[in-house]
């Protein structure tokens, strides 16, 4: 009796406990189009150990009720034959859980929409990954690079650089249009996490793929910001100001680090302006600012485009972590649409004032042969660069078929460079030459182009016309002198030679492109043809004094050059795009003719020759599941000689290294495969990519060199040579560790590269490459902790060929550490610190270490927490010396120079 009384009261006991645990669970399930009940549909209960626990079926109104009778967490499977599957994870906890209204996605949609809801909901778009921003927790009033560093698959480093999927992100959109430029700090810094609604992450393509459905092979790593309805009206922005020691000995100023940004949206109307004045290394700068101010100019002609493509070489006043910057920046932005969308305008302005101190010594090894030439450098150095730029879109939607573009843009500005510099070359320890003096340099730049394209979509689905043509006009102008003291072995010889340079050049193109379906939905054909038209005139009269009077007056013709290029080229394109379920395929190939009309007036020479050119492209994409595709992309082009390069005209810049042109180069061939894998897993929060490169180039124009025993300074040249190629390879992964609040990320790359060089008339082949692998650690739980932990280790080796004993391999080591913990509701403080090792190797032959150690402290205020105040120590413990290593070519090198050391900064930010 006992035991049964007993028996009787532990049943009660379960019963009453396993009712009081019971979840009631509802839901309404919607079509996509228009609301529409779906009726008839299974909904499934399915255990951690994937174990069906109930289910029912939702009724004629598309309504359901079930219970779950045991508390935990489960899954959720809602299946019907016409509709995508919906996951969604479910906990019971005895009270009734109502889920509403439950929108479902028609099978017919499927390749254009896939939906998971989870925690973190992530939203797969036909090629887009659509993260919703309000699921990610972030701290009140964070930036978007705070939430960024949440997302599954998106990693942003110390400097603001967004990777995501292996590739770096290259623009960020706010509401589909450009922000400030290509500048993605400028959004992810400067507006806030709660404004966002979404993060998409896609592949950009060019306007002509968007608009004809090829691809062309041209794409870019893109993110686009959609903001909330709610919030893309009214005022908001943010002010900073900090001050702070000064950050080296050598410095003359204490750090400072202000900014401010103002956004005034009104629906479709956004006007915002920024203004940056920092001397801690914040920029704002991109490679496209970098790249339009230089001390020197060079360019190349770009066969399949049809035009001329320059770039600076030597310091441009940007800021990469090396020396002691001071920066004024400032610009605007306006963009609008009206008359529903039919027009849309997109305007910016931006005026930037950056200077850079520099101070660097480097030994580098020159292996010429089986010897070894050593040189040692000294120079310290100024650049300060100004630019004003301006640029504008206007897009006028004339009908659903018909649209124009209008594109201009310009900049004006100068850079003003000096420098001096001790330079002493030896070869086996024996004094060989030097040189010793100071450079001066102001370069002014002004540069106004203008892009027109014209679509239209005719009757017949797929068939396309587009015309397009564009004009740029460059008009650049430098000055520069040259003050030296050389000694080639017992030769003593004295510089002092003013430069003066220009640049003038025109270049116009038009493209006009046809599409034709073939087969319905599965074969399309692409026919274009384009013009081009490039005239240039670029002199450089070096100078000398004649006389007492300190007038440079007498041309050294030697070191002059005075070049017109007149360049014609036509050119037919033929594309075919295959289109299977689950495979695109577009192959073609572009025929170019060019004709070159070239002079050299100062020494009376011709140089016209035509090419015939072919440019063969492929690309496969194999989309296996919405999570999941395979990429492969093949392209060949060909490049001809530079200006610079074909010019019999000596170049003393560097005076224990004289450059000379070589007017018999003939252009290069080169050809590159890509193939990249990606892969996710929305339940798990495990995403994979790796890709693969390869690429050789026939007629590679490579630099000679010659070394004159005597005198101990080299003539540097170029010369047609084969055997060049590259390859590398990227892969990563990251995971979230089975309930656990850990993650972890795994990145491995490596890159194998060979580059022929002549030297003294010999052939020789110079090998370098690099393998890394890196892991890090991270656990986060929202608005408390966030810490990681990781490590990384690169191996990278250089062989020359001819010296056999050269095998110049190395390792780095990078432990690293960083924790964020929110104390109180309003206190945060947090601490980072990465240690680098890299190992001695001959001819280095002291290791490299370096501890970096930041630590922070911040206090907010006000009623919404959007005043905060902070206490920044920046290497405490004084170890911040600049290092770099590289190999190139014959040459290997090792660069110590200045850079922001310790320093501690106060500082306030108001949202």
């Amino acid at each position: 009796m006992k035991n049964l009384l007993t028996a009787f009261i532990a049943i009660f006991i379960f019963t009453n406990y396993t009712f009081a645990q019971s979840t009631s669970l509802s839901g309404e399930l919607k079509d996509t189009s228009g609301g529409i009940a779906v009726r008839h549909a299974t909904i499934s209960i399915i255990g951690a150990d994937s174990m069906l626990q109930t289910f029912t079926r939702a009724d004629v109104d598309g309504k359901f009720t079930l219970q779950i009778n045991n508390a935990g967490t489960y899954n959720l499977l809602i299946v019907h034959p016409n509709y995508a599957d919906y996951k969604d994870k479910i906990v019971a906890t005895g009270k009734a859980i109502n889920l509403n209204n439950i929108v479902l996605t028609n099978r017919a949609k499927l390749l254009k929409e896939v939906v998971i809801k989870q925690k973190g909901s992530i939203r797969i778009k036909g090629d887009t990954t659509v993260y919703l921003a309000d699921s990610f927790k972030v701290d009140d009033n964070a930036n978007v690079e705070e939430l960024l560093k949440l997302l599954p698959g998106v990693e942003v480093d110390k400097d603001g650089k967004i990777t995501t999927q292996g590739e770096q992100v290259q623009k960020v959109l706010v509401d589909g249009e450009e922000f400030f430029g290509d500048d993605p700090t400028v959004a992810t810094r400067n507006l806030q996490a709660k404004v966002i609604d979404k993060v998409e992450v896609f592949d950009s393509k060019s306007e002509q793929s968007k608009f004809t459905g090829f691809d062309d092979g041209s794409k870019e790593k893109t993110i686009n910001l959609k903001m909330k309805d709610n919030m893309n009206h009214g005022v908001f922005g943010k002010v900073q100001g900090a001050v702070g020691t000064k950050p080296n000995a050598t410095a003359t100023h204490n750090l400072y680090d202000n900014a401010g940004m103002i956004n005034a949206f009104k629906n479709k109307r956004k006007l915002s302006a920024y203004v940056i004045n920092s001397s801690n290394g914040t920029t704002g700068l991109n490679w496209n600012d970098r790249s339009k101010f230089g001390t020197s100019e060079n360019s190349f002609f770009d066969e399949e485009e049809g035009s001329m493509i320059s770039w600076s070489s030597n310091d441009d006043g940007d800021y990469n972590g090396e020396g002691l910057p001071k920066v004024n920046n400032a610009g605007v932005q306006y963009s609008n649409k009206w008359l529903d969308g039919k027009h849309n305008l997109n305007m910016s302005a931006a005026i930037k004032n950056n200077s850079i101190a520099r101070a660097e010594n480097s030994n580098n090894i020159n292996y010429i042969g089986t010897r070894a030439i050593g040189t040692r450098d000294t120079q310290s150095s100024s650049v300060n660069r100004t630019q004003y730029s301006g640029k504008a879109k206007h897009e006028w939607q004339i009908d659903s078929t018909t649209s124009l573009i209008l594109n201009i843009g310009g900049n004006t500005g100068f850079n003003k460079t000096t420098s001096n510099y001790n330079t002493i070359n030896s070869s086996n320890n024996d004094f060989a030459s030097a040189s010793n003096g100071s450079k001066l340099n102001n370069t002014q730049i002004n540069e106004a182009n203008a892009d027109l394209t014209f679509k239209k979509k005719l009757r017949k689905l797929g068939r396309t016309i587009s015309l397009n043509t564009n004009y740029i006009n460059t008009n650049n102008k430098s000055t520069g002198n040259i003050l030296g003291n050389n000694i080639f072995g017992t030769l003593t010889q004295k510089i002092n030679q003013q430069r003066n340079g220009t640049t003038l050049s025109n270049i116009i193109k038009a493209n006009a492109t046809y599409t034709e379906p073939l087969i319905k939905d599965k074969l399309q054909l692409e026919l274009s043809y384009n013009i081009s038209k490039n005239n240039s005139d670029r002199q450089q009269i070096t100078n000398v004094q004649s006389t007492a009077n300190g007038t440079y007056d007498t041309q050294i013709d030697s070191l002059s050059n005075n070049f017109i290029s007149d360049i014609l080229g036509n050119g037919i394109g033929i594309k075919f795009k295959y289109k299977l379920k689950k495979v695109n395929i577009t192959i073609g190939n572009n025929f170019r003719y060019s004709v070159f009309k070239q002079q050299d007036k100062i020494r009376n020479l011709n140089y016209d020759y035509t090419r015939f050119n072919l440019f063969p492209n492929l690309n496969v994409t194999y989309k296996i599941s919405q999570f999941s595709n395979l990429r492969f992309s093949y392209n060949g082009s060909t490049q001809q000689p530079s200006v610079q390069q074909l010019q019999s005209v000596y170049d003393n810049t560097d005076p224990l290294n004289i450059n000379i042109g070589n007017p018999n180069l003939v252009q290069e061939y080169n050809q590159n495969i890509n193939i990249n894998y990606w892969n996710y897993k929305a339940f798990s929060e495990r995403s994979i990519w790796f890709g693969v490169y390869g690429g050789n180039t026939f007629n590679n124009m490579v630099g000679t060199i010659n070394f004159d025993e005597a005198t101990g300074r080299t003539i540097n040249s170029y010369a047609n040579v084969d055997g060049t190629y590259n390859m590398s390879f990227y892969s990563g992964m990251n995971v979230k560790i089975p309930k656990t609040d850990l993650k972890l990320s795994v990145n491995a790359d490596g890159s194998l590269n060979q580059r022929p060089t002549v030297v003294n008339s010999n052939s020789q082949i110079n090998k370098s490459g690099s393998w890394g692998l890196s892991t890090t650690l991270s656990y986060r739980k929202p608005k408390m902790v966030d810490a990681s932990i990781g490590y990384g280790i690169d191996r990278s080796f250089f062989i020359n060929k001819n010296a056999p004993t050269t095998n110049n391999a190395y390792f780095s080591h990078r432990p690293n550490a960083n924790v964020n913990w929110n104390i109180t509701k309003r206190i945060k403080m947090g601490s980072d610190v990465e240690y680098v090792n890299r190992q001695a190797v001959a001819p280095f032959t002291n290791n490299f270490n370096r501890t970096i150690w930041n630590a922070y402290v911040t206090h907010k205020f006000l009623k919404q927490k959007n005043l905060e105040a902070s206490i920044l120590a920046n290497d405490i413990l004084n170890q911040n010396k600049g290092n770099e290593r590289s190999q190139y070519g014959n040459t290997v090198s090792d660069r110590n120079f200045i850079t922001i050391g310790r320093n501690f900064m106060v500082r306030a930010i108001y949202n």
